[in-house]
């Protein structure tokens, strides 16, 4: 089981939806929390931004794996999670299938449970995510 005092600890380092429109809110991340803190699984996270998120999903999941086309968002992120062991980024252009099959579903196929989706923000970028998640063996969608 996760360490529910210590998730709340990390939560308070990182800012809510209200402080920074780019991320989400504490409730919702720690209505993530409450659902898969019994669970051992793995997650991708496509679009990380700042890297947030993925310090907090970190608490959750074993292992997370995210994703962003942006290096300079890969830097601020991989910075800010320096310290952080289960986290992982890679540069990828999620809109790119091929570069997508070449550097994840070649890789990574059946390695993650849960996808964290929070690339682009359109539908077609979303279906094109939630597509290619499925096909990478997720099971549960964020």
């Amino acid at each position: 089981m996760k360490d529910y005092n210590k998730f709340l600890s990390e939560l308070k380092k990182v800012p809510d939806i209200y402080e920074n429109f780019t991320t989400t809110s504490y409730q919702f991340k720690n209505d993530i929390f409450k659902y898969f803190k019994d669970n051992n699984f793995n997650c991708i996270e496509l679009g990380c931004y700042q890297g947030y998120t993925s310090r907090i999903l970190s608490f959750i999941f074993n292992n997370v794996l995210s994703l962003d086309f942006n290096n300079e968002f890969l830097q601020k992120a991989d910075k800010y999670n320096e310290h952080i062991d289960n986290v992982g980024f890679i540069n990828i252009d999620l809109s790119n299938n091929d570069e997508w099959n070449d550097k994840i579903k070649s890789e990574y196929q059946d390695k993650f449970q849960v996808a964290f989706i929070d690339g682009k923000h359109n539908y077609e970028s979303c279906i094109n995510d939630l597509n290619n998640t499925f096909e990478l063996g997720c099971k549960y969608f964020i």
